[in-house]
């Protein structure tokens, strides 16, 4: 039963903060599409018309690789504050300070499954049809979901402890944003030392592997995803356990 009262409280809270952001701008939710939108123009106006990178299918690459990117930064950004910015509420009731990151989370994946559907549209009508690899793309999302989930709950555990993490976070994802695959495919890295390097962000192999789904019609290396998805599923059972273990320390350091 309090599993159920707990799962409540997180769809109300969430429903509750999308609709405080459709009503906050003139716009509303629109934004949710605009914003991404900018960004993929702007990005190809730089790289792709003034400094002519790229080339035949550049905007769908980029496309790809901004959106999928934004889901992580837009979550991790809003998420590493969503126990602190609970000040007044953790100080007057008890809730478990586990909802708050999950809260973030969901608000910013729904929002990321409305520029998804715009994503998919663009791919289809751009020349780039549903084939059978799409039965890939749940499992990169909930592969990158856990990502999201860890990354989150860890920042949000830290911050409160260390407020000053959160804007060394935006110049953390700042330097990650250009050293994640956005721009390039990993493929055009020629040293393999480099590569194996690289892989170890997992942002750089999830875009990798949806660039091949979307639009290469190829299966992702299930020999990176699957240990990829062991490893954020670890990480999230450790978030969980060091949110539980400061649950009752929060209050206190925040008061």
């Amino acid at each position: 039963m309090k599993s159920l009262h707990y799962t409540e409280i997180i769809f109300y809270k969430a429903w509750s903060v999308l609709k405080s952001e459709c009503g906050r701008t003139v716009g509303g939710a629109l934004w949710w599409f605009v914003d991404p939108l900018l960004s993929i123009v702007i990005y190809y106006i730089a790289f792709g018309l003034i400094l002519q990178q790229g080339g035949v299918g550049f905007v769908q690459t980029l496309c790809v690789g901004i959106i999928f990117w934004r889901w992580f930064q837009g979550s991790l950004t809003r998420g590493a504050g969503s126990i602190i910015m609970e000040k007044p509420l953790i100080s007057k009731v008890y809730v478990p300070k586990i909802l708050f990151p999950v809260v973030s989370v969901l608000v910013d994946t729904f929002k990321f499954l409305v520029m998804l559907v715009v994503l998919l549209s663009f791919l289809w009508v751009s020349g780039h049809p549903p084939t059978i690899t799409y039965w890939a793309l749940p499992v990169l999302l909930f592969v990158q979901l856990l990502f999201i989930f860890a990354m989150v709950g860890l920042f949000a555990a830290l911050v409160p402890f260390l407020p000053d993490l959160r804007n060394m976070l935006n110049h953390g994802l700042h330097l990650m944003f250009f050293l994640s695959g956005v721009f390039f495919s990993v493929d055009q890295i020629q040293s393999e030392k480099l590569r194996q390097v690289m892989m170890l962000n997992p942002m750089v192999g999830l875009i990798a592997a949806y660039r091949r789904v979307l639009l290469e019609n190829q299966w992702p290396e299930w020999s990176y995803m699957f240990p990829l998805a062991f490893v954020n599923l670890g990480g999230v059972l450790c978030v969980g356990y060091l949110l539980r273990r400061f649950d009752r320390v929060y209050p206190k350091i925040m008061s």
